[in-house]
């Protein structure tokens, strides 16, 4: 089973620092199917062959050209580390409520069992209503809507904007030029940020790059990048900026994940009491004969 792409790229980074063949660290690092493919091509089109993300790949070719490929499989394999670690917050935030869902239908329907008066038709319609509703939910927050919204919007457009400084930066230290690195920025960070992003490299991207990116990143963002970008130290700038975007995300999950638990705990107490007087009504004072 091959590894996860940050521990992938960690241990590739680790064998060719080690100046093993390219067989060899491929091999190493997980992927034995690609070794048969290192027969004198570059290490991109391998990758690219292995099914390893465009952005990435060309990340990949770019250092090579530059000599630079240690140092870019380590801003890789952080890269994809942040990235799980938003996947797996974002995956417990939609998982939580919908098992706490499945409890406030599946309780009522027990004790209604133990009376005598449960409908397996009514639980089943329930059950696929409560799916039906966590699809539609999935499928807002994985549309433009959701930066519109008001808690899910600053979340998302954090996480974009981390994903585009995070890969830009990279795409620029591999020297890639400035047209392209934004189009594959673009790619990255995905949904309007992503959007914005590609209409910015269909522009003139000669100009200074605070002026190219100032549709494109909040007003913030964009002054640090200019002062980066006054320093001399571009790159940097946007490595900051995109490790400042992704611990925003980060800290507004981590605060609705400590208040999503209380929150549905008082609705899913409210609708099992409602539930409980609806079933114990007709138990405790059956209807005159």
């Amino acid at each position: 089973m091959p590894l996860p792409l940050d521990a992938f790229y960690t241990a590739l980074a680790a064998t060719v620092g080690s100046a093993l063949p390219l067989p060899k660290a491929l091999a190493s690092a997980g992927r034995p199917d690609l070794a048969p493919l290192a027969d004198g091509r570059p290490l991109a089109d391998i990758l690219a062959a292995g099914g390893i993300p465009e952005l990435d790949v060309a990340t990949v070719r770019a250092a090579e050209t530059t000599g630079r490929l240690e140092a870019a499989l380590k801003g890789l394999a952080r890269r994809a580390r942040e990235a799980l670690i938003l996947k797996r917050r974002l995956r417990a935030i939609l998982i939580y409520p919908l098992i706490v869902m499945h409890g406030m239908v599946i309780a009522p329907w027990v004790i209604q069992w133990i009376f005598a008066t449960a409908s397996v038709a009514l639980l089943l319609y329930n059950l696929a209503g409560i799916w039906v509703l966590f699809f539609i939910v999935r499928a807002i927050l994985s549309s433009r809507i959701a930066e519109s919204l008001p808690v899910a919007g600053p979340i998302r457009r954090d996480v974009a904007c981390a994903r585009f400084c995070d890969a830009l930066a990279g795409a620029l230290d591999a020297a890639l030029p400035m047209k392209r690195a934004i189009e594959l920025a673009a790619d990255a960070a995905g949904g309007p940020t992503g959007v914005r992003a590609r209409a910015a490299a269909a522009g003139d991207v000669n100009r200074p790059l605070v002026e190219t990116l100032a549709p494109v990143l909040p007003l913030f963002s964009i002054e640090m990048l200019r002062a980066g970008e006054e320093a001399g130290s571009i790159d940097k700038a946007l490595a900051k900026l995109a490790q400042r975007h992704f611990e925003d995300a980060v800290h507004a999950l981590n605060k609705l994940v400590a208040v999503l638990p209380l929150i549905l705990f008082f609705v899913t107490l409210a609708c099992f009491v409602l539930q409980l007087a609806a079933i114990g009504g007709p138990v405790f004072h059956p209807p005159a004969p």
